[in-house]
């Protein structure tokens, strides 16, 4: 994933720390409580419908950094072809084998800055 999804996921769990932090200091009310009371106090966040249109957005947002991550994938698999293309004549005929190309690929990609 790229660097957009790690980032995304971080910002998710500090919003649910965030959450439990302020349901905690609700709950509280400044004179601490027991591990029996933390303990239900994160069962009842976990089924609080609070927290229903949070999850949506951030299940729609992730699927969002999966398809972009997909789509420049993809791009990077069009330059890929292109490259190839030229060899196909040689790889037909045996000259060159497959199992080299990604090597060479990657090369010709570093190279341009492309992947």
């Amino acid at each position: 994933m790229s660097g957009r999804g790690p980032a995304y996921l971080r910002k998710v769990t500090n919003t649910v720390l965030d959450a439990l932090l302020q349901a905690a200091e609700t709950a509280g009310h400044d004179r601490g409580f027991s591990l029996e009371e933390l303990a239900g106090l994160v069962a009842r966040l976990k089924t609080s419908e609070q927290f229903t249109e949070f999850y949506r957005r951030g299940y729609r947002q992730l699927l969002e950094a999966v398809a972009e991550d997909e789509l420049q994938h993809k791009r990077a698999d069009a330059f890929h072809r292109l490259m190839v293309h030229p060899f196909s004549p040689h790889l037909q005929d045996g000259t060159f084998d497959r199992a080299i190309l990604p090597n060479v690929l990657a090369l010709f990609a570093s190279r341009i800055d492309l992947c």
